[in-house]
């Protein structure tokens, strides 16, 4: 599949994910279940469209992690290798690419 394809899997998913619960509060959705577990479904595809291009992912990881503090390349290994995205000297307070605290704690 080309890049291009993925691509469009993932917008579609994404359209289908907004068009579905924009309309929703919290209480709304989580009382639908077949529509919590297309929800998900539609993430699912999203991540693994996501994995599949190699370009946007190391993108993302550059700007979101500067400091090169996640090791992109192990947690995609197809070799069996440990997936987990492993933070190096990761701070203990989530920040957007631009340093704002985002007030969320990563310690737990």
């Amino acid at each position: 599949m080309s890049q291009h394809e993925y691509l469009l899997h993932m917008m579609e998913e994404i359209r289908f994910v907004i068009e579905n619960t924009n309309h929703l509060s919290w209480d709304e959705f989580s009382t639908q279940p077949v529509l919590k577990r297309a929800v998900v479904r539609s993430l699912e595809i999203v991540g693994e469209a996501f994995w599949q291009l190699e370009e946007l992912r190391e993108a993302c990881f550059r700007v979101c992690h500067p400091e090169a503090g996640f090791m992109a390349d192990r947690a995609a290994s197809p070799k069996g290798e440990d997936l987990s995205l492993s933070p190096v000297g990761a701070p203990d307070r989530a920040a957007s690419p631009k340093g704002e605290d985002l007030g969320v704690s990563l310690s737990s």
